[in-house]
């Protein structure tokens, strides 16, 4: 029994050992996956675009993402959402992020972007990952938007005095699904005072302790209380309105959010 209590206990501390280890990895990793996002609220030269974006993975690292470059006149931005959670998913991530700043800023349409990223993303994808992208191309001048939604949940428009709308139109299926995809896209004009909000399903589809889902309708219903507030604002309210929500339940799914205000 003397024999046996040693093993066990020399057995316990080596996985505990492990454990730590990995823990602190994947608290590296977190870490590293945060600052490869963007921060910026504004665009120096540019005070009229306002914007804020946040990502709360459901484990240490998560599948979602959010990005956005300025180029000449034009705002690039993208929100994504890689199907699965934690390492693989992570990793996904971090490619198809590297592959949208890549393909940014050499004149290139988001039907062009999107095509070329589908393409990169399904060569050796033998795990058949995908993820669910949104991309827009702003015209800081004018407002004109042209965007390209690969299979991502509908933005929300938030136009002063009016209930919210989404933004229409899906141009293909989620990146990295086929190969040889030809995409299409949508255009839109934004006026002075509009937002646009961009979420992935770890909003819309976060569960409470019954089991129920928050949904579209809920998050519309705050939306539409939202005249006045900062980018930064509506997705503090948002937040605490899907952790009031749960309830302590466990959060399922990554949760991002990226809004951006035109001025």
């Amino acid at each position: 029994m003397q024999v046996e209590l040693k093993e066990y206990v020399r057995n316990l501390k080596e996985t505990t050992a492990q454990k730590e280890k990995m823990e602190s990895e994947l608290e590296i990793a977190n870490t590293i996956q945060q600052q490869m996002l963007p921060v910026s609220r504004k665009i120096p030269g540019w005070e009229k675009i306002d914007f804020y974006g946040v990502l709360k993975p459901a484990r240490q690292v998560g599948g979602d993402l959010y990005d956005f470059i300025v180029k000449d006149e034009y705002l690039y931005f993208a929100i994504g959402d890689v199907a699965g959670k934690g390492i693989p998913a992570a990793l996904f991530m971090a490619k198809t992020l590297t592959l949208f700043r890549a393909r940014v800023g050499s004149g290139k349409t988001t039907e062009e972007i999107a095509t070329e990223i589908n393409r990169d993303l399904e060569q050796y994808n033998t795990q058949s990952v995908f993820v669910t992208f949104f991309i827009g191309k702003l015209n800081l001048k004018s407002g004109q938007l042209v965007y390209t939604n690969a299979g991502h949940n509908l933005p929300f428009l938030l136009i002063p005095g009016q209930p919210p709308q989404t933004i229409q139109g899906t141009h293909g299926i989620p990146l990295g699904s086929m190969p040889d995809v030809q995409y299409g896209h949508g255009i839109m004009k934004l006026e002075a005072g509009q937002k646009i909000v961009l979420y992935t399903d770890g909003i819309s589809e976060a569960v409470n302790m019954n089991n129920e889902l928050y949904g579209e309708k809920r998050l519309s219903d705050i939306l539409s209380d939202c005249d006045g507030r900062s980018p930064e604002g509506i997705a503090n309210l948002l937040l605490l309105e899907i952790k009031t929500f749960a309830a302590g339940a466990e959060q399922a799914d990554d949760i991002t959010l990226f809004i951006l205000e035109f001025n």
